[in-house]
């Protein structure tokens, strides 16, 4: 059997982190780890963190409720020269949990790191906002915004944990636009500024005025979306030098607009997904990327695979761009094998190669994706 290219990366990540977590577990600082730091926790299960609700157990988990707690945390890594895999996990909606669980220390964003707050002031804003903006605006031929523009525009502050659903409803709530096109994407904002989502002709890209990281070597850093090389479901974070690094917290920028517009807006948008979309069982949304010149969705359908099943995992009978887990004993192998059929099935059809949007972390084998 071939295996695809993320197939490939998935089994060669796999290996690295159980070499890499072993030689971990026989240094001396590994046994300092728990002491220093009481809230990691050992062999979790992570099915509840995963919105596929598949998976085995972290070796190591840590939820973050502070980002000096964290520094804190990297700082001892960095100083004990303690090697451990890292993995960042949020809401889980874009990712697909090994059955064999993940060798690796798990830190998760979720509830506890997930404050907001609106900036309606822009003379309270720092100036490299301001400047952001200035520059946004040139190159769209605009050289200067008049006093009631700026006094229209607000800036949305959101911790990593956040959901983005929960972002758009407190920018619709004080009658600010700009996020509507996200109201259904599921997810935290750190995780979808990560392969900057997007939906119905918008993207995070759009509204992202700067993002907070914690980068490998313990330095807090801010970066303006210019220097994030946002592309179609991809960043700067995708990158083997950023390997490690945590979003911390994202800036939105949003502009003041009716509020019963922005509810349509939502509303409308909000009753095309329930209508086109899986939503009535576990999923992680759009399997595949889009392939040039095509769509996913469509390519699976011709081939006459929808409603086609592997053990607990079905390709959608709604939508073929989505799998869903049917079963309560639905496992991710399931979902391996049935998504390594369709691109089979793809390729062999229309010689066209799927690309997964879904993310394999954790500690999978060949035999995952066996047919």
């Amino acid at each position: 059997m071939s295996l695809f290219q993320q197939e490939i990366a998935a089994l060669q990540t796999a290996t690295e982190q159980r070499v890499m977590f072993n030689k971990a577990r026989e240094q001396a600082a590994f046994s300092k780890l728990a002491a220093a730091f009481p809230a990691i926790r050992r062999q979790v299960p992570l099915k509840p963190y995963c919105n596929f609700a598949v998976g085995g157990q972290a070796a190591l988990f840590y939820e973050v409720t502070s980002e000096s707690e964290l520094m804190r945390l990297y700082r001892f890594l960095q100083t004990e020269q303690l090697n451990l895999p890292i993995v960042l996990l949020g809401q889980g909606c874009n990712l697909l949990l090994s059955d064999n669980g993940v060798n690796a220390l798990v830190i998760y964003l979720g509830d506890r790191f997930a404050k907001t707050a609106l900036s309606p002031d822009y003379r309270t804003w720092d100036y490299p906002y301001i400047e952001e903006i200035q520059r946004h605006k040139a190159l769209q031929g605009k050289e200067h915004l008049s006093e009631e523009e700026w006094q229209s525009y607000a800036l949305i502050h959101v911790q990593a944990g956040q959901t983005l659903k929960r972002t758009v409803q407190l920018a619709a709530q004080n009658s600010y636009s700009g996020l509507e096109f996200a109201c259904g994407i599921p997810g935290t904002v750190g995780g979808t500024t990560y392969m900057n989502a997007g939906a119905y002709g918008g993207t995070v890209a759009d509204c992202l005025l700067g993002v907070r990281y914690l980068s490998p070597d313990c330095n807090i850093i801010e970066l303006r979306p210019g220097y994030l090389d946002l592309q179609y479901r991809s960043s700067y974070f995708m990158s083997p030098a950023m390997q490690g690094a945590v979003i911390l917290g994202v800036t939105y920028l949003v502009q003041k607009a009716n509020k019963q517009d922005i509810a349509a807006v939502i509303k409308d948008l909000t009753i095309k997904r329930e209508s086109l979309q899986p939503l009535n069982y576990p999923s992680a949304g759009s399997i595949f990327k889009r392939p040039e010149g095509y769509y996913a969705g469509k390519l699976i359908s011709d081939a006459k695979l929808k409603g086609f099943r592997i053990g607990g995992a079905m390709v959608s009978d709604l939508h073929a761009g989505f799998i869903v887990n049917v079963a309560t004993d639905c496992q991710s192998r399931d979902i391996c094998r049935l998504i390594h059929k369709i691109q089979e099935t793809v390729q062999s059809l229309y010689g066209v190669t799927l690309a997964t949007e879904v993310r394999y972390i954790g500690d999978f084998t060949e035999q995952d994706f066996e047919d």
